[in-house]
């Protein structure tokens, strides 16, 4: 082997025994540090509590929408133009309560033509009534006469006809006076019908406006919609869960629900939940109505989402 491969195989040698003493080094330092540091640090503070037991519940969140517990729609019978609504959106109204007028002019000049042939069948009726005295009183002056064997018997046979002609024209007459009493009550029927009135059975005795279909000066037909009506107390917050969830909810039981408002949101207790049919078709899922009382009066329903926390167990976290 010549001189120079010994030379450079030394300086290889020397090289790695100058890494490993280097990394040596390095190793040794950073144990050092270590073992430093956790003299400094000292022990590791605990808490310790005592041991409890009991329930573990379920809880999930759902997102749905609060719904009137009652709604209708109030509409005219008859058409016409709207004179004036006397009540705006949110407004509390009573059971029965005038919520909006229309033109009655018409109905007015109907009323008094009704009125008028009222009087004139009367009138007629009155006059029948007269024409079959008359009659009468002849039929029995021939008759008196005929008992003397003065008045022949062809009179006495005319006589009789003129009383029952007038008898059958007071019959007409009184016929033509009910019929005029009826018409003149179906004229105030459809003058009742120019104020609108919000009428309900059941439930409670104020309810709220949710919604104005038209305004005044506006011309609404018959059976037309021109208010809706909520009943907005209890509330009821509808909201959908998977088949996943489905399973684990309960009827009767009772969640906690959220709306966003105005100032720090506060969750209020619910009465009760039970499962109805969806309104709208979705698959593989179910509506859930919980009952929930109002906190105070509020605007429609449609205006806010609810937050409704459910439980799988008979308590809550």
């Amino acid at each position: 082997m010549s001189l120079k491969r010994w030379i450079f195989l030394l300086l290889v040698l020397l090289t790695a025994a100058w890494l490993a003493w280097a990394l040596a080094q390095r190793l040794l330092q950073d144990s050092e540090t270590a073992a430093g540091g956790r003299g400094e640090q000292g022990p590791v503070p605990v808490e310790v509590a005592a041991i409890e037991t009991g329930p573990i519940a379920l809880r999930r969140t759902f997102t749905g929408s609060l719904d009137a517990n009652a709604e209708f729609v109030v509409a005219p019978k008859i058409e016409g133009r709207i004179e004036d609504i006397g009540v705006k959106l949110a407004d509390t109204i009573t059971r029965g309560q005038v919520v909006a007028r229309l033109d009655a002019a018409e109905q007015l000049q109907e009323v008094a033509q009704a009125e008028a042939e009222l009087a004139v069948a009367r009138a007629n009726q009155a006059e029948a009534r007269s024409q079959l005295a008359l009659a009468e009183r002849e039929l029995k002056r021939l008759e008196q006469l005929r008992q003397r064997g003065i008045g022949s018997e062809s009179e006495l046979d005319v006589a009789r006809a003129e009383q029952q002609t007038r008898q059958a024209q007071v019959e007409v007459s009184r016929a033509q006076a009910n019929r005029a009493e009826a018409a003149l009550e179906m004229a105030r029927i459809r003058l009742g019908y120019t104020s609108v009135r919000a009428d309900w059975s059941g439930g409670s005795e104020t309810r709220q406006v949710a919604e104005r279909y038209l305004d005044e000066g506006g011309t609404v037909a018959a059976n037309e919609p021109l208010l809706r009506i909520v009943e907005l107390d209890p509330l009821i917050a509808v909201f959908h869960v998977t088949e996943g969830d489905y399973a684990r909810l309960r009827a009767g039981s009772r969640p906690s629900v959220r709306v966003p408002m105005p100032g720090p949101a506060k969750p209020s207790a619910a009465r009760s939940c039970a499962s109805r049919p969806c309104s709208r078709p979705a698959p593989v899922r179910r509506g859930w109505s919980c009952g929930w009382t109002t906190p105070g009066a509020g605007s429609s329903p449609e205006c806010s989402r609810a937050s409704i926390w459910c439980w799988n167990g008979s308590r809550r976290p």
